[in-house]
């Protein structure tokens, strides 16, 4: 695996702990772990899963649901001795998971399985999923972490017409603890969904808010690979209300969900 610093480390973190899958998969009754990362190839406009596979891993592409999508996939055991104990350290949600599945694997690698105990072993790894959490205490994110995780689930949202903007996340119940984090490090609310399953944490980032908006918008801009262009449109939003007494910035009245 070629070198990769400890803040894209904590970028694919988050990106993994979001929009990320760890699982197991199973060749001649012996059992492989992969980590990997489904994006649309219209979402990864420049190419960063690409960039990866260069790296480490490999890049394959499939169409689903009439959606071309681009998978990135680590599943070699060099890589993955190297990758995983750098990754759990930085995990919010999902380091104990990958933890107790990296482990598993290193105990079965190279075995060939029964069918029950493959069996078990996918038993394992649902039951693993719901074991959620880091592996240590955390007090607050890192900037990396945060821009990789709403890079995966997060959504900026703005309103030219309202002159509002906020950033939000959804994330299920067993998750909730990356929205937990969040909302400590940031303010903001969680509330539950109507299907009483999922919570959702939403921070404003309009002109009320104008000081921490463009703060928080510009260290999470740093670090994005998926969403710069819509913190940007936040960012041009705050600009251009700053030069203009028009109610609408952009001279428009629409919504734009980013």
């Amino acid at each position: 695996m070629k070198q990769i610093d400890e803040t894209e480390i904590k970028y694919l973190a988050g990106l993994i702990d979001s929009d990320g899958y760890i699982s197991f998969n199973f060749v001649s009754n012996r059992l492989y772990l992969t980590i990997g990362v489904v994006q649309s190839l219209d979402f990864d406009k420049d190419n960063y899963l690409e960039s990866l596979a260069e790296r480490f891993g490999r890049i394959s592409y499939r169409s689903t649901t009439g959606r071309d999508q681009k998978a990135w996939t680590v599943k070699d055991s060099t890589s993955l001795n190297k990758l995983v104990p750098r990754l759990v350290k930085h995990m919010i949600i999902k380091a104990r998971h990958l933890n107790n599945m990296f482990d598993y694997y290193l105990r079965h690698k190279g075995q060939v399985l029964s069918d029950e105990q493959i069996e078990k072993s996918r038993m394992f790894s649902k039951e693993s999923r719901l074991d959620t959490g880091p592996l240590k205490p955390k007090n607050q994110p890192s900037w990396a972490w945060v821009a990789g995780y709403l890079d995966g689930d997060g959504h900026y949202n703005l309103s030219l017409k309202r002159n509002t903007a906020r950033v939000e996340v959804c994330a299920h119940t067993n998750d909730i603890c990356g929205l937990e984090l969040l909302q400590k490090a940031f303010g903001g609310s969680i509330l539950q969904m109507s299907d009483k399953e999922n919570y959702r944490w939403f921070r404003n980032l309009g002109v009320r808010d104008k000081a921490f908006a463009k703060g928080f918008l510009r260290k999470v801009h740093a670090h994005s690979r998926f969403k710069k262009w819509k913190i940007e449109q936040i960012l041009a939003f705050h600009n251009r209300a700053a030069t203009t007494k028009c109610d609408t910035p952009f001279g428009e009245s629409d919504s734009l969900k980013l």
